[in-house]
């Protein structure tokens, strides 16, 4: 959450860690956003391999191990292939910009809440769609009713089979009016299946 806008017009600086299903290293990560949207970048390690990357428009820059010719293979494995090299940018930019990233353009919210239970508690979920250009999946909020604090969330690629995963947010990390859930657990929808979880460690907010 941020009340004043702050992701909007000052830097924000993390430290993003992770784990997996039997608690190994998974992401461990000094990461960087302008207010731009467009600038960002990450160092630390993902999977075993350091990781140097950044983006300024349209231009990128990376290297894995301290190397800038990386074989087709860790392009693959790092996810530098995918969304012609900026999906690290987009990936970090929503997943720290909830739920303040649905304001975005593109970004359709049902009117009405539905109330429903999320890990055993009442919640209001709200649903929301994305333009086809933006996304295509379809992602419900869970609020908790008496702090409207956003307690988790939800996506399908397909709603019809179940697929997809859901997030519990846990905690709170503050800095400069910014509020971020500092533990995130992610587990398979459609057998709740744990699959590991990211903590923000450390935020700084510039500028």
């Amino acid at each position: 959450h941020e009340p004043g806008g702050v992701g909007s017009h000052r830097s924000v600086s993390l430290s993003w860690n992770g784990t997996g299903s039997e608690s190994e290293e998974r992401v461990a990560l000094d990461i960087t956003m302008e207010p731009d949207g467009t600038t960002f970048s990450m160092a630390g390690r993902y999977r075993g391999h350091d990781i140097e990357y950044a983006t300024t428009d349209a231009e990128m820059t990376v290297s894995v191990n301290g190397s800038a010719e990386i074989p087709a293979e860790i392009m693959e494995e790092m996810r530098l292939l995918r969304e012609d090299g900026f999906f690290w940018r987009s990936y970090f930019g929503y997943l720290a910009g909830l739920p303040m990233k649905l304001m975005d353009p593109g970004t359709h919210i049902d009117p009405d809440p539905l109330e429903t239970e999320f890990m055993g508690k009442t919640v209001d979920a709200i649903r929301v769609t994305y333009d086809a250009d933006v996304g295509g999946d379809t992602w419900y909020f869970y609020f908790d009713p008496d702090t409207a604090e956003v307690v988790g969330c939800r996506f399908y690629h397909d709603e019809s089979i179940n697929d997809g995963e859901y997030i519990v947010f846990e905690g709170r990390v503050e800095a400069g009016g910014l509020r971020l859930p500092a533990r995130r657990s992610w587990y398979v929808n459609a057998d709740d299946r744990f699959l590991g979880s990211d903590e923000v460690s450390k935020l700084l907010v510039s500028g």
